[in-house]
């Protein structure tokens, strides 16, 4: 019986140094799931602001986008625009240099009626 209890007295001590054992392995686990829990609220938060930046830079460059757009068409329109003017100039020059001839032209057909009149009342 002595032995029983010896036996029964040892049980209950490893019994009292598992649970001891027992209750520092909850603590570490419950330290541990608290720990995870806050990495997770975290990276879902991270998430979020990562999803909120993405949607910014899409709208960033899509605003961007728009620009470049916008600045190209102007661009085209005022390729457009010089040709057309260079078109004109050069159709108002020809015309300039022709009219400057037929101006040459009468005045010398002025200046030689002039010198011809002239002649005549010399004579």
């Amino acid at each position: 019986m002595l032995k029983l209890l010896e036996e029964n007295s040892e049980l209950q001590r490893t019994v009292q140094e598992n649970l001891a054992a027992a209750e520092k392995w909850k603590g570490v686990y419950d330290a541990m799931y608290s720990q995870f829990e806050r990495a997770n609220e975290r990276l879902g938060r991270l998430e979020e602001e990562n999803d909120r930046m993405a949607s910014q830079f899409k709208e960033q460059m899509f605003a961007k986008d728009q620009v470049v757009s916008d600045l190209s068409e102007q661009l085209k329109e005022s390729e457009e625009r010089i040709h057309d003017l260079l078109v004109e100039s050069e159709g108002t020059r020809r015309v300039s240099k022709e009219r400057e001839k037929e101006h040459e032209e009468n005045i010398s057909r002025i200046i030689m009626a002039m010198d011809s009149k002239y002649k005549v009342r010399m004579c």
